[in-house]
């Protein structure tokens, strides 16, 4: 008989952050800084930590679709690319940006390129993520 693995459960933490004007950044950041010392002490983990503290490189939102700009993570997050790493990196993602109500939808790229992120993931460019078009993170070319 062999055991059935579980992809891991993701649960929200709450967290204060200083009034700001980019709550995505600012939650994005937050995120990605990993646990902090008392939530690893009530048991949380995640797949960031200080090491990742720096992906964010920008976040777009517009027309309901948040554009997340990230440098490349390949190297720190090498366990995203397992098929539970990588469901668990994007459910982290995509609870912490729709949470906001002007965020419907969640666009990735490792520096200006989706298809980057997508391959990176071993995921399709397809309708779901608008065949990893590259213009709207790059707004002003």
């Amino acid at each position: 008989m062999t055991a059935v693995r579980r992809s891991p459960v993701v649960f929200p933490v709450i967290r204060t952050v200083p009034r700001t004007a980019a709550v995505a950044t600012a939650a994005l950041r937050g995120l990605f800084a990993g646990p902090t010392p008392d939530e690893r002490q009530a048991g949380y983990s995640s797949l960031f930590s200080s090491a990742t503290a720096g992906l964010l490189k920008r976040v777009r939102i517009a027309s309901g679709t948040a554009y997340v700009d990230l440098h490349d993570p390949r190297d720190l997050l090498s366990g995203a690319t397992s098929s539970c790493g990588a469901a668990q990196l994007r459910t982290q993602l995509d609870r912490t940006l729709r949470q906001f109500p002007s965020v419907e939808r969640v666009r990735y790229a490792i520096d200006g390129d989706p298809r980057a992120f997508h391959e990176w993931l071993n995921e399709p460019c397809a309708a779901a993520n608008d065949h990893c078009d590259p213009r709207p993170f790059h707004p002003h070319r």
